[in-house]
Formats: structure tokens, C-alpha cells, sequence
């Protein structure tokens, strides 16, 4: 059934591939893919890896270069483990990601895919009420996008970086942790707060204007989810580098 299921989206990517190029679809992974290939990237940086679904993603849509991914929670850190292990060009790092080296404490949500280091907002809680209960916290440590490509350029190049951030919130924190190593990054993924639904989430325009201010600009963008009058809440920006 898992070969049947990725031969299906493997169709589907060719299908949404074509029609893209003909300007009748637009789709995150075939943008994603095009990025990638565009600006030539050979490290992905994977903040905020969950399970692993972003690093399937990349080996789905055909990056072939290292894969670096960080995960703070130890429950979907193991499953993160798990996947990547398979991939010997796949390195999983069981921390968070900010803008300085120490410990924080994450909120562990009764879905994992809400754990984050800031604490929900009543619109959170009344948007996402079955996902955005805290059920403990846990002190983790902490790094930068700055050390970690700093560690690993040790063993492979690391000139032409993509960095993928999905942090619940905190996108900020990891994005000016990555200041001293932004001109090694060429593309990027972001999630885009319209709505927070954190306390002291800043909004996608103070995302837009530090990535303006540090020479990227917006290629694409995929709604990620609505209000129900339609508005977004949160939604998947594509960056590049200005040439």
C-alpha cells in the first residue's frame, strides 16, 4: 500500500509539474522543487522536523543533497530518528532552534504539532481547541542556525543553503539566529503568522520586513490554513536570495 501511495503522489506531482509550467496550477512542492533547483541549494535545513514529513518531502520532490534536521520533542524526535535512518544523508538533532545557544522550555501540546515555545493565545485555544491543550513542558536545548551550520560545514559544504522554519511561532528567533550565516542561504521556507495564535507571535509583515531588509524576496506563497470566512491564519511563504 506505501509503494501504491507514493506512485499516486508521484503522478500527481508530474500532473501539478505540468500544469505549472503552463500556468494553469500552482503547487507548494512543485514550487519548492523548482526553488531548489533554481538556486542550485545542497543543504537543506530543516527547523521544527516533527516526524520527518518536510525531509520525505524534499526526497519526494528529488533533493539529493544533506539534510539537517532539528526537533526538540523526544516523542517525535524518535520518529524523526526513525525515518531518517534510512538516509545516510539525512543528520537529525534533537534540539530547538532560536537566536542564542542555552535551554528553553517547550510547551508539549496534545498534538504534537503544536509544541512550541510559546504559550497559546485565547484565539489559539478557541481555533484549535482539541490540538493546542498543554500537556507538559520540558526543558530542551538550544541552538542557532548559525552553530549548526558552523558544526556540520566541517564535514560537508555548506555554501548554498535552503532553511525550512516551522516553529509554531518562534520563526523569528531562528531566523535572527541565522543572521551571521544568511549569505550562505539561498532559499527559504517560512511560515507566515496572518492570525497568531500565540502569545508574542510577531505577524508576517515583521517576517516580510526582516527578510526584505536582509536582501530576500517572497517567490511564492501556499495558504496553509483559513478562518472561516476565509481570511488566513497561517500560510507557507517561498524566499530567494536577490540576485
Amino acid at each position: 500500500m506505501t509503494k501504491i501511495r507514493e506512485a499516486l503522489w508521484q503522478v500527481r506531482h508530474a500532473v501539478l509539474k505540468t500544469l505549472s509550467s503552463l500556468g494553469y496550477s500552482q503547487s507548494l512542492s512543485v514550487d519548492l522543487s523548482n526553488q531548489l533547483t533554481a538556486r542550485r541549494c545542497s543543504v537543506a535545513i530543516d527547523v521544527g522536523a516533527n516526524r520527518g514529513n518536510y525531509g520525505a518531502l524534499l526526497r519526494r520532490i528529488g533533493f539529493k543533497g544533506r539534510i539537517i534536521s532539528a526537533e526538540p520533542i523526544a516523542s517525535t524526535f524518535a520518529l524523526l530518528t526513525a525515518r531518517a535512518a534510512r538516509d545516510q544523508h539525512w543528520h537529525v538533532l534533537n534540539v530547538a532552534v532560536g537566536d542564542a545557544e542555552g535551554e528553553i522550555e517547550m510547551k508539549v501540546m496534545s498534538d504534537d504539532s503544536f509544541c512550541s515555545a510559546l504559550t497559546p493565545n485565547e484565539y489559539g485555544r478557541e481555533a484549535f481547541p482539541v490540538g493546542t491543550t498543554v500537556v507538559k513542558t520540558a526543558t530542551i536545548p538550544l541552538t542557532t542556525v548559525t552553530d549548526i551550520l558552523s558544526n556540520h560545514e566541517k564535514e560537508f559544504p555548506c555554501e548554498r543553503v535552503h532553511l525550512k522554519s516551522d516553529t509554531q511561532g518562534f520563526d523569528m528567533h531562528v531566523l535572527r539566529g541565522a543572521a551571521k550565516k544568511l549569505n550562505q542561504i539561498h532559499s527559504i521556507q517560512l511560515e507566515l503568522s496572518m492570525s497568531a495564535i500565540y502569545l508574542n507571535q510577531p505577524n508576517y509583515l515583521e517576517q516580510l520586513e526582516f527578510l526584505a531588509q536582509n536582501g530576500f524576496s517572497l517567490s511564492a506563497i501556499h495558504p496553509v490554513t483559513r478562518k472561516a470566512d476565509f481570511a488566513l491564519i497561517e500560510a507557507d511563504g517561498l524566499f530567494v536570495r536577490d540576485a
